[in-house]
Order: C-alpha cells, then sequence, then structure tokens
C-alpha cells in the first residue's frame, strides 16, 4: 500500500496549535502508510521539531519555508491537507491554506476552534471532515478513513474543486462585491 501524505504547510503559531497535529501524528503511528509532512516557519517551529524528536515521531517530516514553485510542487503531491486552529482562539475564520488545497483538488481535514464557520462549511460540502479542536479520536478516525480509502480521498478533494468555483471563485467575490455595491 502506498503512503498518504497528510500536509500542514504555513505559519506555525500560537492560533495554529501544532501540537494538535503532532497528537494526531502520534494516534496514527498505528497506520504506517499515514505520513505527515509540516513544511513551514514561525516561532513555534523549534517547538514542532523538538516533540518530534522528544517524541520519536517516525512518521512526521519537518521541513522549513519554501518558496512558491517548490510549494506547488508539495501541493501537486500530497493526499490530504490538513488545517489545525487553537481551541479557544476567538476569531472565526477560513485559513487561506483551505483555498490551496481545494484548489489542488486536496480533501481536507481540519481541527478547529468552537464554532467556526469552516466546519459547516467542510462538512456540508463533502470537501473533508472538521471537527472541533480536541476530538482527537473523532479527527484520528477520519484521518485513518482517508488513509484507507482511495475513494473518498478522491471524491472529497472533486466536492472541494466543486467548492472553490461555488464559494471561493473570483467571479463569486466580484458578486458579491457588486451585490453591496448596489445596495448602497
Amino acid at each position: 500500500m502506498t503512503d498518504v501524505i497528510f500536509f500542514f504547510g504555513g505559519a506555525f503559531t500560537e492560533a495554529q496549535d501544532m501540537p494538535n497535529l503532532l497528537r494526531l501524528a502520534k494516534n496514527l503511528s498505528d497506520t504506517p502508510n499515514a505520513k505527515f509532512l509540516f513544511v513551514g516557519k514561525g516561532a513555534k517551529y523549534n517547538e514542532v521539531e523538538t516533540i518530534i524528536n522528544t517524541q520519536k515521531l517516525t512518521n512526521v517530516t519537518l521541513r522549513p519555508a519554501v518558496d512558491h514553485k517548490t510549494f506547488l510542487e508539495i501541493m501537486a503531491d500530497i493526499d490530504v491537507g490538513l488545517i489545525t486552529l487553537r481551541q479557544n482562539l476567538g476569531t472565526h475564520n477560513v485559513p487561506g491554506k483551505l483555498l490551496d488545497y481545494i484548489v489542488f483538488g486536496k480533501p481536507v481535514l481540519a481541527s478547529l476552534n468552537t464554532g467556526n464557520d469552516l466546519s459547516g462549511i467542510l462538512n456540508d460540502s463533502g470537501a473533508g471532515f472538521a471537527f472541533e479542536n480536541s476530538e482527537d479520536s473523532a479527527l484520528a478516525d477520519a484521518a485513518r478513513k482517508l488513509t484507507t480509502d482511495q475513494n473518498l480521498r478522491h471524491k472529497a478533494g472533486q466536492k472541494g474543486l466543486e467548492l472553490q468555483k461555488k464559494q471561493f471563485s473570483v467571479s463569486r467575490a466580484a458578486d458579491q462585491i457588486l451585490k453591496h455595491i448596489d445596495k448602497a
């Protein structure tokens, strides 16, 4: 069975709660073909590196930030995009990395702060799975399903492409802006 690459790329900050993804990797240590690739920079990079080494997480590869061309090459090769937000984060946002994942037709696995709007967007669209940060068992179960079911990954990736066209395209944004202008 081929490896399935779960990818997080971007800022390693307090808001992202990288230890959350490291718990996921540890919980999937019993799933030999589930691999994790973390690429980025930020205040928590050294902490992530320390946890990987201390806990001997052999299913995790950590790399520093890369240029845009290399990032796009990585996106083409990964299998699942990861999003993590700290459980008690006060803002409810749609991280930009969601667009990176769905434009490339990648399913998304997200662990989010309480009440985040992205949960409904992902779960309702079928573009991936979203859970509240702290639902470690449910997150790990979904990751195992994504690891073992290629058809599920493909279907969620296709739903992501549909979501991008429906909600996040340039024409959709232009329509929303024009509606606000017409009301003014």
